[in-house]
């Protein structure tokens, strides 16, 4: 029932070890040391590798690049200022390395290369730069309208590793050399900061780089936006990460000055999903929060972020009836107050952990255990919304115990500034009945185009059930029959694409319902609200009133309205003036958020509809 750890020796040796657990916390249990000993004496083989790089272009100085194994890319380590870096390896034999970074003595340069070497053993392993290949590639990006991009983050990424690493920074002309390997073809990112935004563009995927290059980025990004109050204790980040990044701490990071709440919003980037992981400090540690795609899992646009006095813990359980020795899976949920997920939490030497007991009707312990999370969070689990501190708990119940009503408690590690304790009651019986076999969930997308409402909805039941077809209909309108997406109604999963010119609907509140059918029963009415109201020739003022699942922009209300639109106006409270956007027109440094609740002047040469859908991506 416990997993220990242990830290490799500096070179081979032989060791005994006594190993003491100690679990406390629970304010209602007794403290508990389990004593385990070792007696025989086991060998421990340090699989550590010294790499040097070294000789590289005009002696440039190789201090401070990452590198890895192509075997496990996201663990390495940095050059130090002899080039030398520590890193870990499979074992012997031949391996390709990832030899990449800012080259620090140098503005605008960077370093992208692979290597070959034959490892025989432990010992120092020199990398020739000259000899793998490297060519002189310049880089300049420019935005949308010519315009160069300046100060902004450049990394590659070799088509066939995966992994992004920054490398440079594009000057005052847009423009960044990098030393990288010939032959490869690359994806390329920028990342753009201000101080109220911050963007990731992928610029170019699966390109062979020349000697010089030039990229135009295009609308399509991963945007951040964020608003500060009042001061906190430290400053916080924001990290930008893509489903196939395997470690996030490579993602692009943005520093934030002082923030309390913040907006953080997702765009699909040419096919690649963006998630945000918020970094949020105190004095010796801090949270790390997990924001993802709203069109699957349902989190809302704009959240607050808040320190860990805003943190709620609550726990569901797949099963309430468990047989003695039995399985109990446990769900905790941990999210700060608005509702955002949280992955761990973290300080100097005190990993997050969970403390779990199994109490009877009359309050005695008959189980106790500690879950560590921080230590192995899997990140494709994260990113289903289940990984980290939010990943399932499974314990296994004594086989003695009786039936009968228990409770199950779950408390967070260290403690913080108040008890985060959650429970469950469950029963044991010695027949567990069926499950319910009724159970589903119902999420989908929207998206607005001209007044026209485009949405698709999927329907997922329980496990052994058919989806065998789905009725919708707006408002009280005759019904309509959806088709499936794959082309027939054969499983638990199925997902259906409608539309309707909303432009039809008079002005105020409409509803879009679906239900689907399974096993001859039809489920209840699902709703998606829509908003319609009609917007006139000249200045309309205005505000939104349906979240969206992104942040809409001024440049997304020229495909919602329509070309009757030809300006969108904001007030600025601060400078006492206003600021416009047209679309299409207007470059991209006009472009500004559109909040909430917030009034905007939407100037029109003709009649036209403004179309809002709950949850709507735009």
């Amino acid at each position: 029932a416990y997993r220990f750890s242990l830290k490799r020796p500096s070179r081979d040796s032989e060791v005994s070890l006594r190993v003491v657990a100690e679990y406390s916390g629970l304010p209602y249990c007794d403290k508990a040391v389990v004593n385990i000993t070792l007696e025989n004496a086991f060998r421990v083989s340090l699989p550590d590798l010294l790499v040097r790089v070294e000789n590289a272009p005009d002696d440039i100085n190789v201090s401070g690049l990452w590198v890895a194994s192509i075997d496990n890319y996201s663990i390495g380590g940095f050059t130090d200022e002899e080039g030398v870096a520590c890193i870990e390896i499979p074992g012997v034999g031949v391996h390709e390395f990832l030899i990449a970074g800012p080259l620090l003595n140098m503005d605008s340069e960077g370093l992208y290369a692979t290597a070959e070497l034959t490892v025989r053993g432990e010992g120092l392993h020199t990398v020739d730069l000259r000899e793998t290949a490297l060519g002189e590639v310049s880089i300049s990006v420019l935005d949308e309208n010519g315009l160069p991009i300046s100060n902004g983050r450049l990394a590659l990424q070799a088509d066939y590793i995966g992994y992004p690493v920054e490398c440079t920074v594009t000057d005052y002309e847009g423009s960044a050399r990098v030393y990288a390997r010939l032959g490869l073809r690359y994806d390329l990112w920028l990342h753009k900061s201000s101080w109220h935004s911050s963007y990731l563009y992928l610029v170019t995927n699966n390109t062979e780089l020349n000697a010089t290059n030039q990229f135009s980025v295009s609308g399509s990004k991963a945007s951040i936006t964020f608003s500060a109050s009042s001061p906190w204790r430290l400053s916080d980040s924001i990290y930008v990460h893509l489903r196939d990044w395997v470690m996030p701490s490579w993602a692009f990071k943005t520093e934030l000055e002082n923030p309390v709440s913040m907006h953080k919003y997702y765009l699909d980037l040419k096919g690649k999903e963006a998630a945000f992981l918020l970094y949020v400090s105190d004095e010796a540690g801090g949270w790390v929060y997990l924001v993802v795609p709203y069109e699957k899992y349902g989190n809302a646009t704009s959240r607050s972020i808040g320190v860990e006095g805003n943190l709620v813990l609550s726990l569901n359980l797949t099963e309430e009836n468990v047989a003695p020795g039995g399985t109990l899976t446990i769900k905790p949920v941990l999210t700060s107050s608005s509702g955002l997920k949280v992955l761990y939490y973290g300080r100097a030497l005190q990993l997050s952990k969970y403390l779990v007991k199994v109490t009877d009707s009359e309050g005695r312990i008959v189980l106790t255990r500690v879950i560590s999370y921080s230590d192995e969070l899997n990140w494709s689990d994260a990113w289903e919304g289940e990984g980290g501190a939010n990943a399932p708990v499974k314990i296994r119940l004594p086989v003695n115990l009786t039936e009968g009503v228990y409770r199950v408690w779950v408390a967070v590690t260290p403690t913080l500034t108040r008890p985060l304790v959650a429970s469950r009651a469950f029963n044991v019986v010695t027949q567990v009945p069926a499950p319910q076999k009724y159970n589903y969930t119902f999420y989908y997308t929207a998206k607005v185009v001209k007044g026209v409402v485009f949405i698709n909805a999927t329907f997922v039941c329980a496990e052994g059930s058919i989806i065998e077809g789905v009725e919708w209909r707006v408002d009280d309108e005759p019904v309509s029959y959806a088709t499936a997406l794959d082309g027939m109604f054969d499983s638990r999963n199925e997902t259906v694409a409608v539309s309707f010119d909303a432009k039809k609907l008079s002005d105020g509140t409409h509803f879009t319902k679906f239900r689907f059918l399974s096993e001859g029963k039809y489920s209840q009415w699902f709703e998606v609200k829509v908003y319609v109201r009609t917007l006139k020739s000249g200045y309309n003022l205005i505000s939104f009133r349906l979240q969206p699942a992104r942040q809409l922009w001024a440049s997304d209300l020229g495909e919602i309205v329509g070309p009757e639109l030809k300006g969108v106006f904001r007030w600025s409270l601060e400078e006492q003036r206003y600021y416009g956007y047209i679309p299409g027109i207007s470059p991209p440094e006009r472009d500004f958020p559109i909040v909430l609740d917030y009034g905007y002047f939407l100037y029109l040469d003709g009649e036209a509809k403004l179309v809002e859908v709950e949850g709507w991506t735009g």
